[in-house]
């Protein structure tokens, strides 16, 4: 990276010396009579000499008095000027005008990310996985750190990242090399943010070289959030600059606010670019070809299992706090030993019970009545807990093992077959698994049919629709049915077309889910649609342009129901093992895209970017002191953390 270099230079004074030579004159006139005595000559020439010497003094005294005058009004003006000096910076760091020019990042297309830009990606992670782990607790106590590794209790800065939450070893060994062996959730932040700007960024730049452009309604849906904004802004009192510079940064404003919206909107667009750049270019012979090198991550298959965790004795540590421990155990090793054994050796009779015993049909009765007492409820009467169905090689190896899905996808595997397994981890803990096949891996040649819906559902006061005013909106059973004869009719009434209906779904349907892409649905009968729409879809006698409108009462589903306007498309281009196939090759191309934005590291300004993550540690702590409470005596570790992460 090419640094600038700033040459500063020291006012140069400059002493002029004027020196003044008195010539003198000598005028001698010759005449005759008028001939000067010496005497008076030298008179003359020593009146001259007083007149020169004091108006010699003269000048000298008035430049005397003028630079005094000088160095006095100097004197005045450069405190003046300092105070002035010292208002304009103020206010320009206030307005956030270093952090709109200042770089924060440098990518390696020549890209330059501002602090502004960068510190508002920074606080968007920060917000986001603060808030997530944040309502997830509200839920249940302990699941918000459980679900996300963050504890919203304390500023990113003072947690450990919590490495082992993560199935990537490449990026576990990126964040070790830029970070050490203990990064932070703010080393996590910063890594995210950067790659976030050389998504954004990078992608940007390909899609103007591409010719995209964004379309007058993306232009309107950027506009309608800005003007979101705005209204937030004046409810609190604000101007929107000054709101937006409270929730990002300071050198945060609505043009650069825009500009990143219309970034991720430009990124959206490239990446749909590529998408279909593929499919229209994708043959026949280059889906066979690939599902013939690839076809156990095609191929899906479904299994049944049972486990039984193992753990080796150990001595328990006194612990008054919790209820269940009232003592604590010192065993000898010896004894912790024939323990562990005698355990071990149990849990192993029972699991090779269990699979000697295992069936289909038994298979739900026997997990619920060698599971552990505590988990009978979860076994009893559901195969939930103990099936798996539609998984692919990589599924079983990354949730359970490698060598489970070995033998899952062995070519000589048949229905019916089972097998116990031991998983030991470095602990001398063991997972003992019985699998069980429930159908064997294959390329699923169902062809699914593509329908189009408009959803007018019933509404009652606890659905919580309102108007533009605020006012509750309610919608009976009629009054839905009417309503949706009322949109059907409409369209009859019009070019009758798929464009057409796909249009009218994207602006009447209360199914906000299928709006952007006009209510298009894709049903086969294992989908998991409600079961008029699913029987509506797969009658044998639909053809494309059929319409009609299909009840969907509460019972069947709560959030489904009301008056479906049905458009029948036809049946897909593809079976279904060659649409996963088709996405598996967009995959592909998507993530070598991906890692051709990484390939090259950017250039840091480690200075400013340490400066971001100090002000959101500031953020943090006074989102945590505004919005996290706790009467409990434990959180004053936290809050000490907090505090000096604030100082």
């Amino acid at each position: 990276m090419a640094k600038k270099k700033i040459e500063e230079n020291e006012v140069i004074q400059e002493e002029l010396q004027k020196e003044e030579t008195v010539v003198e004159e000598e005028t001698t006139e010759t005449a005759n009579d008028d001939i000067k005595s010496a005497a008076e000559k030298a008179r003359a020439e020593r009146k001259a000499r007083v007149e020169k010497t004091s108006q010699s003094i003269a000048e000298k005294k008035e430049k005397k008095a003028n630079e005094s005058k000088k160095k006095k009004l100097i004197k005045k003006l450069v405190p003046i000027f300092a105070a002035v000096l010292v208002v304009v910076i103020a206010l320009l760091c206030f307005f956030g005008v270093p952090q709109r020019t200042l770089t924060a990042v440098k990518l390696a297309d020549g890209s330059k990310v501002s602090v502004a830009e960068f510190e508002y990606f920074y606080k968007y992670y920060y917000v986001y996985v603060a808030n997530y782990a944040y309502q997830y607790d509200q839920y249940y106590e302990g699941y918000g750190y459980y679900a996300t590794g963050f504890d919203y209790t304390r500023t990113p800065e003072n947690q450990e990242l919590p490495l082992d939450m993560f199935s990537d070893e490449e990026f576990i060994a990126e964040m070790k090399e830029d970070f050490g062996d203990t990064p932070t959730w703010a080393d996590y932040l910063e890594y995210q943010t950067i790659q976030t700007c050389q998504t954004f960024y990078t992608t940007y730049n390909l899609a103007k070289e591409a010719g995209l452009t964004l379309s007058d309604e993306e232009i309107a849906e950027i506009d309608e959030d800005i003007e979101s904004y705005r209204e937030s802004a004046a409810e609190e009192g604000y101007s929107l600059s000054a709101y937006l510079r409270e929730q990002y940064g300071r050198g945060m404003n609505e043009k650069i606010y825009r500009s990143i919206m219309e970034m991720q909107y430009m990124y959206d667009k490239y990446v749909t670019y590529l998408s279909e750049d593929f499919e229209a270019s994708v043959t026949d012979d280059d889906i066979n070809a690939y599902f013939t090198e690839n076809a156990n991550e095609i191929k899906e298959c479904s299994f049944r299992y049972f486990e039984l965790y193992f753990e080796p004795a150990t001595n328990t540590e006194d612990d008054t706090s919790t209820e269940d421990v009232d003592e604590s155990t010192n065993y000898t090793d010896e004894e912790l030993d024939a323990m562990t054994a005698k355990d071990k050796a149990e849990t192993e009779a029972k699991m090779n019970e269990f699979l000697e015993k295992a069936t289909a049909d038994n298979f739900t009765d026997l997990t619920a009545k060698y599971c552990d007492a505590d988990y009978v409820s979860y076994y009893q009467d559901s195969t939930y807990y103990s099936s798996v169905e539609d998984v692919t090689y990589s599924s079983v190896s990354s949730y359970f093992d490698e060598e489970i899905a070995n033998w899952v996808y062995d070519s000589s595997r048949q229905i019916g077959d089972k097998q116990l397994f031991t998983i030991e981890d470095e602990d001398g803990c063991i997972s003992y698994i019985v699998v069980l096949m429930s159908s064997l891996p294959t390329a699923d040649e169902t062809v699914p049919v593509n329908v189009r819906h408009i959803l007018v559902k019933v509404l009652t006061e606890d659905d919580g629709e309102t108007d533009d005013d605020g006012n509750v909106i309610t919608r009976t059973a009629e009054e839905a049915k009417a309503l949706a004869q009322e949109i059907l009719d409409s369209y009859l009434a019009g070019e009758l077309t798929e464009d057409a209906f796909a249009a009218l779904a994207s602006e009447k349907s209360d199914d906000t889910a299928s709006t952007d892409d006009g209510g298009l649905y894709s049903v086969t009968e294992d989908a998991g649609y409600v079961e008029p729409f699913t029987t509506w879809a797969l009658s044998a006698d639909r053809k494309a342009g059929d319409t009609g409108i299909v009840e969907v009462t509460e019972e069947q589903s709560g959030s489904y129901a009301g008056y479906h306007i049905m458009y029948y498309v036809g049946p897909d281009k593809y079976p279904l093992w060659m649409q996963s196939t088709i996405t598996a090759m967009e995959d592909e191309i998507l993530n070598a895209y991906y890692e051709s934005l990484y390939a090259e590291d950017a250039t840091l300004k480690t200075g400013r970017i340490e400066k971001i993550i100090n002000r959101c540690e500031d953020l943090a702590a006074n989102w945590i002191s505004n919005y996290v409470t706790s009467d409990d005596d434990t959180s004053t570790d936290t809050d000490t953390e907090t505090d000096t992460a604030t100082e």
